[in-house]
């Protein structure tokens, strides 16, 4: 595997990873409001990775648009129906605000389990 972008954390992390060889076109990160997102460019599609930790209240970054399709993946810790929930919480609903605003469609299986829980 080779790594394309890379944000280290004492806590927890993000990476994003490819098979060997693979190489981006660009690359950025930024971890503002404390809200990791890592993006690259590979063969002209945009992948943007998220990570808001818990504690920290949802406040999503901008996605700029670029043009070109783009995926964003991501832990957003937070509840929505539209992703297995009985209920949502206010990040739940800010992230349905965000994908909305940035023009994203939800992709998600509702036979895969709602939430990971680490102990």
């Amino acid at each position: 595997m080779t790594t394309l972008i890379e944000r280290p954390h004492e806590k927890y992390g993000s990476i994003m990873l490819a098979k060997n060889g693979t190489i981006a076109e660009s690359t950025s990160k930024s971890d503002e409001n404390n809200i990791e997102v890592l993006t690259t460019e590979l063969r002209g599609v945009t992948i943007t990775s998220v990570y808001k930790p818990p504690p920290i209240p949802m406040e999503m970054p901008e996605i700029p648009s670029s043009g070109q399709p783009k995926i964003v993946i991501g832990d957003f810790n937070s509840h929505s129906t539209q992703w297995g929930y009985a209920n949502n919480n206010a990040d739940g609903d800010a992230v349905e605000m965000w994908a909305e605003n940035s023009q994203l469609n939800l992709i998600h299986d509702a036979k895969q389990p709602k939430s990971f829980n680490s102990g």
